[in-house]
């Protein structure tokens, strides 16, 4: 009897307090490369820049890439967040932090799922050590950055010396100007876009939904500069699908290195400092000033028309309008 009953009561606590299997735990290299895997997955287009910062921090002298994501504590973060500080980039620190914030928390949520109650340990986190280090306040400048029409003509000076010498990466120069001459389209979604989205015959390019942020089909009128930009990309690179292919992983030109691309221009000519996104701003601002609707200027730079589901919205609505105001754009830009 007192035999059954030990019995009994063992298989009671393995009922009510069920353990999950240990494994040894993952590394915070192993940590990084599951989140940006699961980034990917979800179809979130900056990974690439979160894969950065996260390089960024495997780096650090102050952390060992194959300590267990779980010993991790908030004295590593506070020193690894100290050397961008030091080196002047208070706002990176800012969106380091972050980055580090969302990996911790996606590993704490892997192994704390209710769903996966009885699956391995994979990180065996119990905190997020990010959570008590605090980011640096006033350090994010607000985004109010646009190039002037004397900057805009100096850029076009600098990238239109011939169809292959450029300040920069020659493939990142033509980006760029392809993002002036398109209105400042995102450049996720002219990078990662294909040929098979470039009608020729009518002289646009589509974003299909599975590359544009707010999930629309967007149609970009193409102007003649755009168009020889394109032109040349595919003479450059015939068979590759992409219209700016490059040798990464994912076989076309990525975000991050764009970025540095620009700084570097910026750094040897001496020019001040500007971002990807002020390009986009650029034609914002200065369309504006050309008498251009705020409307239209949201349409052509593909921003969510809120209450149009996408359904029913009709990707060639308004596209004489987009036309009409390319062509403004272009006369413009090449009349400076």
């Amino acid at each position: 009897m007192a035999e059954a009953l030990s019995k009994s009561r063992d298989a009671a606590a393995n009922v009510s307090a069920p353990e999950k299997a240990i494994i040894n735990h993952a590394t915070i290299e192993q940590l990084f490369s599951d989140y940006i895997a699961d980034q990917k997955r979800r179809g979130k287009r900056s990974y690439d820049k979160t894969q950065y910062r996260l390089n960024q921090v495997l780096d650090s002298q102050h952390i060992d890439r194959n300590t267990p994501a779980k010993d991790i504590t908030p004295a590593h973060i506070k020193r690894v967040l100290a050397e961008f500080i030091s080196r002047g980039a208070v706002a990176g620190s800012n969106k380091v932090r972050a980055n580090l914030h969302a990996v911790f928390n996606f590993g704490l949520f892997a192994d704390n799922d209710p769903a996966k109650l009885n699956e391995k340990v994979i990180y065996g986190l119990d905190r997020n050590p990010v959570t008590v280090v605090p980011r640096q306040e006033g350090a994010d400048k607000a985004l109010d950055r646009f190039l002037s029409w004397d900057e805009m003509k100096e850029i076009l000076k600098l990238f239109r010396i011939s169809s292959t010498v450029f300040p920069i990466h020659p493939d990142y120069g033509r980006l760029i100007l392809l993002c002036i001459f398109t209105a400042g389209q995102r450049p996720w979604e002219i990078m990662t876009n294909t040929k098979d989205n470039w009608d020729k015959n009518n002289n646009t390019l589509t974003v299909p939904l599975h590359i544009s942020k707010n999930g629309d089909y967007h149609v970009i009128p193409l102007c003649e500069s755009a168009t020889e930009i394109l032109e040349c990309q595919a003479k450059q690179y015939p068979d590759s699908e992409f219209l700016f292919p490059g040798d990464t992983k994912e076989g076309h030109l990525l975000t991050a290195e764009y970025a540095k691309q620009i700084r570097k221009f910026c750094a040897r000519y001496d020019f001040e400092k500007f971002t990807p996104r002020d390009i986009r701003r650029t034609f914002k601002t200065l369309a504006g000033e050309m008498g251009i609707s705020s409307e239209m200027r949201d349409r052509l730079q593909n921003h969510k028309k809120s209450g149009v589901s996408t359904k029913h919205y009709d990707r060639y609505d308004y596209l004489k309008e987009k036309r009409e105001i390319i062509a403004q754009w272009e006369s413009k830009l090449l009349s400076l």
